[in-house]
């Protein structure tokens, strides 16, 4: 019969160095590898070579497997050192973060702590790579779900795809284990694929769109040990010279590819999608390469002792690395490389702590080794435990939302224009054009606000001006949608983005037919290029210059390194809680320096000056006077989020606004 041994690997300890230094290093930004999120990939293909090669080995030495002890084992080593992270780090968002804050964090710290985070943010539809997505602290832990989700069913196909229910000591059938490996790889790579296109967040969350990379390990295990006629054992495979060649080179082309993939993909991609392909291929090709007796070149570099000492505590740097840089920018307000690279080196000594003190230990200790039934009970209680004081932060924490000197913040981030209660922005799901109107419908004279979110922060300035007199007032806008005849990938719905594409045509089109008298343009400063805002830009005001009278571009407001309300209740919260000795000092505002930003002004200017009724109006100086820009002004919100200006500091300048009208008239 095939024996399959699991020897100790000392390249696959390195290569899970090279793994979550690839995270790591996309996470923090890192310039070249902003694709580093595949070193999740490789541990999937990973995780299903060396899960399956234990379940293969108990089932050779006794005939079945041992589902407690298996389950047990996993629970050792994985749970104690998550639910060690999820506490200290809760414990310190209670005193560091806002109440408001709190309350998404302990909610997905409940369902990390049951393994059950790719859930919630799949059924959330939250876009992994989204701003709003990257201030969750457990945003990781969805990957530690698929771990877990995997781990629960795959003893269970093991032995179904062998055939070995009837009776301890049959002869396992690998070849058809083999084969149905195989079908799964597809099956399932095809679902993942599909699920990428048409259901983002459920084709990167969701375990069953990452089986396939888990099978393929699978699949490499089996492929090994079935090779050849007569296989010794997994540590002392041999083969033809010209094999072996071939076997070492592979490995050498999975590195390139796990490495070029770190390097060259990127957020805008649809993933997993075909890209998974790349890191995940590049990862079994390294696994069978190493699986032979002969050491080589590749072997010995992911065996030098500093990957080795890395792929020891993976683990727990993948667990500590996120949840620290995510606190580090709330509270320190960071945004360079080198704060995040010394945040994440803070983490790693959290880790090898963690490791040594946590993980270690309990993995290995002989008295839960030899209860594995008590281990999955007291392992139970543990998360139970866990997910209820969860529950008891998340409603202390909307307790403290209530309390007085909280509840003005809080009311900050819905301080937002009406025509989002109007159901005038129907944001990505339609393409269809709806109007919110204000003022005398009959009116003889019409003004229109048209663009994205940016531009339809300013319609409660406009609209209040333009109603008392006696205009017709129409907003038509659409989130994330921004008025340049491009078209773009929307990361928050994983394609293009179609339905902004035909819904700008159809506003155009109807802003021609109807010849108001004003339109006021808003959007974002997004990433297209210079030829792109130029010309997109050039090409709508070419369909409609004609048509109205005055048309203004309305410079977007600035970006800020924090949340406004989120920021001020933080400040509030942690004078009341901290002790005034600690060296943390939040503070509310930052220095205005985008040059992207800058150069958009420069380049819509340019658009501008081909057309004599076009104006382009900039109030951020009244927004950020002198270039720094304040969470507060004269004693009123500025901001209700990082980006968007409140309702109630639009009104307080629309006098301003129109002086700069005004300036741009004479």
């Amino acid at each position: 019969m095939t024996n399959v041994n699991t020897h100790y690997r000392t390249d696959i300890e390195g290569l899970r160095a090279i793994a979550i230094l690839f995270v790591v290093a996309a996470h923090v930004e890192f310039p070249w590898f902003s694709g580093g999120f595949v070193g999740v990939d490789v541990f999937f293909v990973m995780s299903g070579y060396l899960i399956t090669s234990l379940l293969l080995k108990e089932y050779q030495l006794s005939g079945k497997v041992n589902f407690f002890g298996f389950y047990a084992a996993r629970l050792r080593r994985l749970l104690p050192a998550l639910l060690f992270m999820l506490l200290a780090t809760s414990v310190a968002a209670v005193y560091l973060l806002s109440p408001f804050e709190q309350g998404v964090q302990a909610k997905t710290a409940g369902y990390a702590s049951v393994w059950l985070s790719n859930m919630q943010f799949s059924l959330e539809e939250l876009d992994y790579f989204a701003p709003i997505a990257t201030e969750n602290m457990y945003l990781h832990t969805w990957s530690l779900g698929v771990e877990e989700q995997f781990y629960l069913i795959w003893p269970v196909l093991i032995l179904l795809f062998l055939g070995a229910w009837s009776g301890e000591g049959r002869q396992p059938r690998f070849n058809w284990l083999v084969i149905m490996m195989a079908g799964v790889v597809v099956v399932f790579f095809t679902l993942s694929v599909y699920l990428s296109y048409s259901q983002p967040a459920f084709g990167f969350y969701l375990m069953s769109s990452r089986a396939w990379q888990f099978a393929l390990g699978a699949l490499v295990l089996l492929c090994a040990v079935l090779s050849r006629d007569k296989v010794v054992s997994l540590d002392k495979l041999t083969w033809s010279a010209k094999t072996s060649f071939l076997l070492h080179a592979g490995g050498w082309v999975g590195l390139i590819g796990i490495t070029s993939s770190a390097i060259f993909m990127h957020s805008n991609m649809t993933y997993p999608g075909f890209w998974a392909l790349f890191p995940s291929i590049g990862t079994a090709l390294i696994l069978v390469a190493g699986a032979g007796k002969t050491r080589t070149m590749l072997t010995m570099l992911l065996s030098i002792k500093p990957l080795q000492w890395i792929g020891r505590v993976s683990y727990s740097w993948y667990l500590w690395h996120w949840s620290i840089l995510v606190l580090g920018e709330k509270i320190f307000q960071y945004d360079g490389l080198i704060e995040k690279c010394v945040l994440v080196l803070v983490a790693l000594l959290l880790a090898v702590f963690s490791y040594f003190a946590v993980e270690s230990p309990i993995r290995k200790s002989r008295y839960l080794i030899e209860r594995p039934v008590f281990t999955m009970i007291l392992a139970s209680c543990l998360m139970i435990l866990s997910f209820c004081l969860t529950l008891f932060w998340a409603s202390s924490a909307k307790e403290w939302v209530n309390q007085p000197e909280q509840r003005i913040f809080s009311k900050v981030h819905a301080d937002k224009p009406i025509t989002y209660s109007m159901g005038c922005d129907q944001w990505y799901h339609s393409a269809e054009l709806k109007f919110c109107i204000f003022g005398d419908v009959e009116a003889e004279h019409v003004a229109i606000l048209i663009g994205d979110s940016i531009g339809a922060q300013w319609s409660p300035a406009l609209a209040q001006r333009y109603v008392k007199t006696n205009w017709k007032f129409i907003v038509i806008t659409k989130s994330s949608c921004p008025m340049i005849d491009e078209p773009f990938f929307y990361k928050r719905i994983g394609r293009e983005y179609t339905e902004c594409s035909e819904w700008r045509h159809t506003a155009v089109q109807w802003m021609k037919d109807n010849k108001p008298d004003i339109v006021f343009m808003g959007s974002a400063a997004t990433g297209f290029k210079k030829n792109q805002w130029i010309g997109g830009t050039t090409r709508i005001l070419d369909e409609i210059a004609s048509s109205v009278a005055s048309i203004y571009i309305l410079r977007s407001t600035p970006t800020v390194p924090f949340d406004g309300p989120a920021c001020l209740s933080r400040k509030e919260w942690q004078q009341q809680g901290l002790p005034s000795w600690l060296p943390i000092n939040t503070t509310c505002d930052s220095i205005l320096d985008d040059p992207y930003a800058d150069k958009v002004y420069q380049w819509l200017e340019e658009s501008a000056q081909n057309f004599d009724n076009v104006k382009v109006l900039n109030m951020n100086p009244i927004v950020c006077p002198e270039n720094r820009c304040a969470a507060i002004q004269s004693g009123r919100a500025v901001f209700r989020d990082n980006m968007h200006l409140s309702k109630s500091y639009v009104w307080s300048i629309a006098d301003k606004l129109f002086d700069e009208m005004r300036s741009k008239q004479r």
